[in-house]
């Protein structure tokens, strides 16, 4: 094989036969909080209000401290055009636990939830701040986060027809189409979105949106029929049959009837190929760490999307491990070797998304440490995808001298 040497040299690190610095999986950043207030941000609410109908409020509430130490966050409803206060309520980070009907799904993730009832005697058509606000256990106070809406009575909208594949096959070529064929009694315009989302054991495993603005698939903008145009890397993380339910939502968060059905989606394992490493190298003077390139060709029938991990594991010539232990991964993210940042993913990529997964290989020993061991070195390479299923093996040896 091709030997692949980069002009760098590590110095002043633990030495051991290989020094591969790629004992751990990728580090995200972390995220420094300093003291302070808390945080409102990604409101979610209607655009309309139904009079006499639930309508999901969530708004998400950052603190240094986490979301426990949020005491409340409270919204106040004023009239716009006299600013006068209509109603106020809370939102909670239970879990729906202590307040089971505010729809919160996950307790102390700080997404604060509320279901808010529209009482018909609001029923006026006209504008209304909502005007959210945050206080910490110490009385601290975020900014307030305000929103618009209308009160307006709207009517569900009514899903006519859906087409929908019956199967995904592993690696499809061109696309297929999704479409629903939707009306609604307040004019197509109220109809903010229709999604398909689909179950595997009753768990929601990923939701799809399609739209009627005549982009990503949908042909006519404005016509009622919402359309979504999916290929293969659709299947990226899924793998067999799931329950679809198609539901399209107005502008009021009022809900048409639910249309079930099923889709079998297929997923086939990735392989890997044209693995490259030196063949040869030699042992490097104590002190001085010679820095090597290897790589991976990685292929998926759902795309590189459903790539989790490529990895190699590294054996030394008396059957023994790096110190970090026997496996190590490779990126394909274009970001070059820095070893001051090796956990960031710093691998001596060299192009990002082109297939080619890398990581570089360091040879060498302090002068008062062992020296590496003289032989071949084996690198055996396997890719993961995102249902746990395993490419084939290549190995490749490197000869140290």
């Amino acid at each position: 094989m091709k030997q692949m040497a980069l002009p760098v040299l590590a110095r002043a690190v633990v030495g051991f036969g290989l020094l591969l610095f790629a004992c751990a999986e990728r580090e995200m950043p972390l995220q420094n909080f300093t003291a302070g207030a808390p945080v409102l941000s990604d409101l979610s609410m209607p655009q309309i209000f139904n009079p006499n109908r639930y309508h999901p409020i969530t708004v998400r509430v950052e603190h240094p401290a986490g979301p426990r130490a949020v005491h409340s966050v409270k919204c106040r409803v004023l009239r716009t055009a006299d600013g006068v206060e209509t109603m106020n309520f809370s939102l909670y980070d239970d879990g729906a636990a202590e307040q089971p009907q505010d729809g919160d799904v996950v307790a102390f993730d700080g997404i604060f939830s509320q279901q808010l009832f529209w009482d018909q005697s609001v029923d006026s058509e006209q504008l209304y701040r909502f005007v959210f606000q945050a206080t910490d256990s110490d009385d601290l106070s975020s900014d307030p986060l305000e929103q618009t809406a209308r009160t307006a009575r709207r009517s569900a909208p009514i899903l006519l027809a859906v087409t929908l594949p019956e199967m995904l096959p592993s690696g499809f070529a061109g696309q297929k189409l999704l479409t629903a064929a939707v009306a609604d009694s307040n004019g197509i315009q109220d109809v903010q979105k229709v999604v398909v989302k689909g179950l595997l054991q009753e768990v929601q495993a990923f939701s799809w949106t399609l739209n009627d603005r005549g982009v990503l698939g949908d042909l006519t903008a404005g016509d009622g029929l919402f359309s979504l145009a999916v290929d293969r890397s659709a299947g990226a993380g899924l793998q067999g049959p799931y329950q679809l339910q198609v539901v399209a939502e107005d502008l009021s968060a009022a809900q048409s009837q639910i249309y079930e059905t099923q889709m079998l989606i297929e997923n086939h394992p990735p392989t890997i190929s044209e693995a490259v490493a030196p063949d040869s190298v030699l042992r490097p003077a104590p002190g001085i760490f010679d820095v090597y390139l290897v790589t991976v060709k990685v292929d998926d029938p759902q795309t590189l999307a459903d790539i989790q991990t490529v990895k190699f594991k590294w054996v030394k010539p008396d059957g023994s491990y790096a110190s970090s232990g026997p496996y190590f991964e490779m990126f394909d993210n274009g970001l070059p070797y820095d070893l001051s940042r090796w956990g960031q993913g710093y691998r001596g990529d060299q192009l990002a998304g082109d297939g080619i997964f890398s990581t570089v290989v360091i040879f060498g020993a302090r002068p008062e440490d062992e020296q590496p061991l003289l032989g071949n070195y084996t690198l055996t390479f396997q890719a993961e995808d995102k249902v746990g299923q395993l490419s084939n093996v290549l190995n490749a040896i490197i000869k140290l001298k």
